[in-house]
Order: C-alpha cells, then structure tokens, then sequence
C-alpha cells in the first residue's frame, strides 16, 4: 500500500508487508502522481489535460513522449497495477492502491459534525496520522509549535 501525504508537504510512502519508507521520486513525477491519484471520485484525467498542464511549452509529440517516459517511471518505482489506462486517451492511479491523507482528514471531519470539529482537532488527526507513519508520536494539541525559519521571524 503506498500512502500519499499532502498535508504539511508533499511525500509518497510505501507501508506495510514490513516495508515502511518514504519513496524517493523525481518532483514532478510526484506532482504528476498526486494529480492524478487526486482526481474527483478517484477517476481518470484525460491524457491531453495532463501533456497541457505538466509540459505546455513543449510540442505535442515530445509532450507525449515525456508523459510516457514519467508513467513507466512510476509504473517501476511504485509497482504493476498502481497506474492504469482507460483506453488510449485517459490515465489515472487504480482504486485503493494509494491512501491519501487529505482524504482521511476529510471522512474524519464527515464522520460527525464538521462545525464541531476544531482546528486544533483537524491538526491532532492530521498529525497522529503521520506519527503512526513514521513510527513517532503526535505533538498534543495546544503544545508550543516549534520555531521555523530565521530566529525573530516569529513575531511576523
């Protein structure tokens, strides 16, 4: 199973069978994979969208090229069955194969009433989920945030 986290960063992950790690793929190959793996009810983008939005200044055939070259890429790094073909024309990630943090942020807040959620709640599910990824702990809600970036830059 590969869990895609797009919450607080952008990381591909394989997880379980005892093989838990992070996946190192080429940035774009990984915006690529989580354009499509993100698409509405998880269905398929047509190919031309895809050559539009990742190569639009290069001509359509070395567009395609590109593309086919990034989706054999993905095939051997994430395994068969991950990315699938609907015909010539569409692309897409296989059902279940990739669980996406963004989604499960989203059930937790369906699960009951989404106005009762709070923000530091919404954090808490977010973050545990990505401890139990990588094997750590959560900070607690309401735990001091730790400094980033130039000292001073936190009064900004």
């Amino acid at each position: 199973m590969l869990e895609l986290r797009t919450l607080g960063g952008l990381e591909l992950y394989r997880v379980g069978d005892g093989s838990t790690g992070a996946i190192p793929l080429q940035l774009k190959r990984l915006v690529l994979l989580t354009y499509l793996a993100t698409a509405p009810a998880r269905s398929f983008r047509r190919r031309d969208s895809v050559l539009g939005l990742f190569w639009p200044d290069v001509d359509e055939d070395h567009a395609r090229g590109a593309l086919r070259q990034a989706l054999h890429s993905l095939r051997r790094g994430l395994g068969d069955g991950v990315i699938v073909t609907r015909g010539e024309g569409e692309v897409g990630v296989a059902p279940d194969s990739i669980d996406w943090d963004a989604l499960g942020l989203q059930a937790s807040l369906e699960g009951g009433d989404p106005a009762a959620v709070t923000a530091a709640e919404a954090w808490e599910i977010a973050t545990g989920q990505r401890a139990k990824l990588i094997g750590g702990t959560a900070p607690a809600v309401g735990a001091p945030a730790e400094p980033h970036g130039r000292p001073g830059q936190e009064r900004l």
